[in-house]
């Protein structure tokens, strides 16, 4: 694809991470010719020695690889604050900031304007960008006054599991929570060895050049009972599920996960929209019905996962044929907008509509939060956008 327009870091505040120490992400924006937008967030690759050092599989030869069809937007205009009170820059982020969120902080916010005309003709598109906690809003310039068209986690459910290794060593309590007793090493105790990589079979391999030894049957069954009853004791205390982080049994068979979970996730929202469509294959009617929510249609989230299902049940959520992971909202004042997730991994997605606006929820196995903004303004544009992918 074109290169990255803006790029930064995301840095995750939570108390509690998934990997138990402080997590950054590598962000960017790519503008590109006919309006369309992609965002990308992935691990920090390249560090030597970590789990993330390589990075992780994605499909970019599947998409855009036809030069002469993608090009970089016509003209590319990184919005900031300044100190200057009258600058036309702060004005305009204090009147973006004003319709996301009441009393805010301008200083807060920052935005890409982008387009293919003049920089001045009021033809493009700004991405208005919340710094903490991180939200972008996507306004289309020539009609700023109906409000953005699409929201990224304006509900704070973006999730990214980064990869990390299964004998790396706990996070160093802080110092004001120490009693000031060193742990001592119990008699007898095996020291543990540097953990180099994994085979296959999810067995480690030691820098000594040593492998870890397979468990019996009997030695697995009584280590399971005691990792649960230590997860059990973790997760009241730190609220976090870690039931299956390291592998997950079906039937006899097993799948081992040498980095750990590497879920990510992310909430898109359609501001005054109460129609949406996509996300195929279903049996199910064309306009996505709500799974979660007062008055929800569907218990469960609508899967993506490519299957051959003989004798399927009708209106159901469960997963079909293909999984297209596009979803187009329809709406008489933000008008046609398109969003497509790019990640072929199984996925979720949980609708949720009122009669204010509707969202999604989207959760995936794997891979990265690749998203592409199709803004449209009709449906005719967008399926013209989505065409070019």
């Amino acid at each position: 694809g074109t290169p990255a327009t803006l790029t930064g870091k995301i840095v995750n505040t939570a108390k509690d991470t998934s990997s138990g120490s402080k997590e950054e992400l590598e962000w960017s924006l790519h503008a590109m010719m006919d309006g369309i937008l992609r965002m990308r967030i992935t691990e920090k690759y390249g560090v030597p020695g970590s789990a993330h050092q390589n990075p992780r599989v994605t499909y970019d030869e599947l998409v855009l690889n036809e030069t002469d069809e993608w090009k970089e937007s016509g003209f590319a205009e990184w919005v900031k604050p300044t100190k200057e009170a009258a600058a036309q820059s702060d004005a305009l982020l204090k009147r973006l900031a004003g319709m996301v969120e009441p009393n805010a902080d301008p200083s807060n916010y920052m935005a890409l304007h982008y387009g293919d005309g003049e920089i001045d003709s009021a033809t493009g598109n700004i991405l208005l960008i919340r710094v903490k906690p991180f939200s972008v809003w996507l306004f289309r310039e020539a009609n700023i006054e109906a409000g953005p068209a699409v929201v990224l986690n304006s509900d704070s459910m973006m999730s990214f599991e980064v990869r990390r290794f299964k004998d790396a060593p706990e996070p160093e309590a802080d110092e004001s929570e120490e009693d000031g007793d060193e742990a001592e090493e119990e008699e007898g105790e095996t020291p543990e060895k540097e953990i180099v990589g994994y085979w296959e079979d999810g067995l480690a391999i030691y820098a000594d050049g040593t492998r870890e030894e397979k468990k019996t049957e009997s030695e697995e069954e009584e280590g399971e009972e005691e990792d649960h009853r230590k997860l059990a004791e973790e997760d009241s205390m730190e609220g976090l599920d870690r039931q299956g982080l390291w592998e997950e049994k079906f039937d006899s068979h097993e799948d081992s996960k040498p980095y750990g979970p590497m879920s990510v996730g992310m909430d898109i929202s359609f501001p005054q929209c109460s129609h949406l469509f996509g996300i195929p294959e279903h049996a199910s009617s064309t306009v996505l019905k709500a799974t979660s929510g007062e008055g929800a249609h569907y218990k469960e989230p609508y899967r993506l996962y490519n299957l051959d299902v003989f004798e399927y049940e009708l209106d159901e959520v469960m997963a079909l044929y293909g999984a297209v992971p596009l979803v187009v909202s329809q709406s008489t004042e933000t008008e046609t907008t398109g969003v497509f997730w790019f990640n072929p991994t199984e996925t979720f997605v949980d609708v949720t509509q009122s009669q204010e606006s509707s969202s999604t929820h989207w959760m995936s196995e794997s891979g990265i939060v690749d998203v592409f903004f199709m803004p449209g303004p009709d449906p005719a544009a967008v399926y013209g956008q989505y065409a070019k992918l």
